[in-house]
């Protein structure tokens, strides 16, 4: 079984971490960066916007699409890294 190719989709250096919007990945996001571990569990949606490269195109168009879960995950992330900051 291949490493599945992941790209992050969120908003640049949410809650402070070195994870910029385009950011490739290989493997599961926790794997790469280790503090997302506990970030994942308290924000649900946040990987949501780690989406494989094979559905990057289908990714963007619902981010760019106010109501779809993507795009909300998107502002929820966005809010809760700057309360957090």
């Amino acid at each position: 079984m291949s490493t599945p190719t992941l790209m992050y989709i969120g908003p640049d250096r949410p809650f402070g971490l070195p994870l910029r919007h385009n950011t490739l990945l290989r493997g599961a996001p926790e794997e790469a960066f280790p503090a997302l571990g506990g970030l994942l569990t308290e924000h649900e949606e946040l990987r949501s916007l780690f989406v494989p490269v094979a559905e990057l195109a289908t990714a963007r168009m619902l981010l760019t699409m106010p109501g779809t879960a993507t795009h909300r995950a998107h502002a929820a992330v966005a809010v809760a890294s700057t309360a957090r900051a």
